[in-house]
């Protein structure tokens, strides 16, 4: 009985796969030739697929997705021939329905041990990694399908199956493109619109998966990229600018401010330098760019407040500095106009004459003085500049002696470098200035050598 039993289950696991094949492939058929009847071409198509999937040389197979393509090629008006399965494939039909009477009943048979169920599960294992292998090949046939006939198919239900193959396949080229766009896989469309350079569709698709998801900011980068490609600048702000509402990101906001900029939109790039000054308090960059951008468009009041705050925590360059103080002096503030100045002069020292204006609106007559003397004299335009203000110091303070004699040190010394000087005004003639209306060319200054005993001049 044993015996028996084991034999028996040995001719199950052979015989069941088979037939259970061969019943497959005939249910396939005729449900084929029944759509092909009621007019269903694709459906019947994709059935008779199934019959290549499991016997890729099936003639009957073959010639029935010819006639169906061909038939669903003709117009719709025309009467559809009507085609009945063969006689044949009736029979066959009928001897896979009469097989279970066939085979021996197992219900009558005692299953006395564990092995013939063991053996009995590793057949249907068999059956069913077997009908899995049939399954992805049948979206191998869907693949196949759509490349051989240029087009695809109109079930959008198998459009999302072919999209999802070339998905796993990694299969991104002009092909698939059409089957990820009509599946609605816009990312992958996009994808694959990219490696064939047609970057204003790749755009389209990225647009359309933004609009149906919202932004995402790995897409919205690969839409900036795209933009860059295309050299369409106007669009990269939009998208930047959608960037930073998804993710105020630093390096999004400088790029942002620098396209603004590049595009004359000044307020746009004054926002987003805001926005990164206060994400990145320890970029002096982005600081110094939003400063400039205050103070080149009149936002005087702002560049006021970024620059003393900044002023207390860093150095600043000497161009925001010789705009800080002309900004005072705009505002009548000459105290503190003079300190920006005596902290730029250190580094520019061109300023110094801006230094002594604002030091004698301040009546600081003695400062004046010492800056005065550090003035350079090695041409004719400094000598001049050095006696005008000697000359304004004189008006301010008529009494002051050693201003006299620093004015007729300073026209001793450009005549002695042969320098072209411009004479004071008739009040501050140079001949009324302690010394005699003719000298000499010979004769020492004696005057001038008195008052340099009893009060020397600091040398220029």
């Amino acid at each position: 009985m044993r015996k028996l039993l084991l034999i028996t289950t040995f001719v199950l696991v052979l015989l069941l796969p088979a037939q259970a094949e061969n019943s497959l492939l005939e249910s396939h058929l005729s449900r084929g030739y029944d759509y092909l009847n009621q007019g269903k071409f694709d459906d019947a198509i994709i059935e008779f697929l199934q019959v290549l999937s499991l016997d890729p040389e099936n003639p009957r197979a073959i010639e029935a997705i010819e006639e169906a393509r061909s038939l669903r090629m003709k117009p719709v008006r025309e009467a559809l021939p009507i085609k009945l399965a063969p006689q044949e494939v009736k029979e066959k039909v009928e001897e896979v329905r009469e097989l279970p009477s066939r085979l021996p009943n197992l219900y009558i048979l005692p299953i006395a041990t564990l092995l013939p169920l063991l053996l009995l599960g590793m057949g249907l294992a068999l059956i069913y990694r077997k009908r899995h292998n049939r399954v992805r090949k049948r979206y191998n046939e869907l693949l196949t399908y759509q490349r051989i006939c240029g087009y695809l198919p109109e079930n959008k239900d198998l459009v999302k199956i072919l999209a999802n193959l070339y998905k796993e396949e990694e299969i991104f080229d002009p092909t698939s493109a059409p089957a990820y766009e009509k599946a609605e896989m816009f990312a992958e469309a996009a994808l694959s619109y990219e490696n064939i350079k047609d970057l204003r569709r790749a755009a389209e698709m990225y647009e359309k998966k933004s609009s149906l998801e919202g932004d995402d900011n790995a897409i919205l980068q690969r839409l900036a990229q795209i933009y860059h490609d295309l050299g369409q600048e106007d669009r990269m702000v939009s998208i930047f600018r959608r960037m930073v509402r998804v993710r105020e990101n630093p390096y999004d906001l400088y790029v942002l401010g620098e396209l603004c900029e590049k595009l004359k939109d000044t307020e746009g790039a004054i926002r987003a330098y805001e926005k990164l000054s206060q994400l990145d308090k320890k970029t002096p960059e982005y600081q110094d760019k939003l400063l400039k951008l205050y103070f080149d468009n009149g936002h005087k009041d702002k560049f006021l407040i970024l620059a003393e705050e900044l002023r207390t925590t860093r150095e600043l360059t000497s161009e925001i500095l010789s705009q800080l103080a002309r900004m005072y002096v705009e505002h009548s503030v000459f105290d503190k106009a003079s300190n920006v100045y005596s902290e730029l002069i250190s580094k520019r020292p061109e300023y110094r004459s801006e230094l002594i204006e604002t030091l004698l609106l301040q009546e600081r007559i003695d400062e004046a003085i010492q800056e005065c003397q550090r003035l350079p004299l090695t041409n004719s335009q400094e000598a001049n500049n050095l006696l005008r203000f000697y000359g304004k110091i004189s008006e301010k303070s008529p009494e002051n002696i050693q201003i006299h004699n620093l004015i007729e040190d300073t026209y001793r010394k450009a005549e002695e470098k042969g320098l072209e000087i411009d004479f004071l005004g008739k009040d501050h003639e140079r001949e009324k200035i302690f010394r005699p209306p003719v000298i000499n060319a010979q004769e020492p200054y004696t005057i001038l050598g008195e008052k340099k005993s009893q009060n020397p001049p600091s040398g220029q």
